[in-house]
């Protein structure tokens, strides 16, 4: 957390994930509290992003153009409107993120 707080286990919820071909999985998220702010916290696997029903690999295939609306083989994936809203969220993110990877890169560059 932000806080820097002690995160103490809390319970398990339920979340779905969607992959390829509409395929439906039901996962166990872990949750904690941070013992400082009380917020809760979910611990993700990193096939799923935050605010996210489908799975990584089926947003990065639409972010990479790889999966588009008037595939055949996409017809089970996000309706169009969804993977246009995904785009547009990476375009407008699109130098912060790049900012967050230069930082990185220059603190790695430390450890040479």
């Amino acid at each position: 957390p932000s806080c820097r707080g002690k995160l103490v286990y809390r319970d398990r919820k339920r979340r779905i994930m969607k992959g390829e071909g509409g395929t439906r999985k039901w996962l166990m998220i872990r949750r904690f509290r941070c013992s400082k702010c009380l917020k809760l916290h979910n611990e993700l696997p990193s096939v799923v992003l935050p605010y996210k029903h489908y799975d990584s690999e089926v947003i990065s295939g639409v972010l990479e153009k790889v999966v588009t609306p008037d595939d055949l083989d996409s017809e089970d994936y996000p309706c169009g409107a969804t993977m246009l809203l995904w785009i547009q969220w990476l375009q407008k993110n699109l130098e912060r993120i790049e900012g967050y990877l230069r930082a990185v890169a220059y603190e790695l560059s430390d450890y040479d």
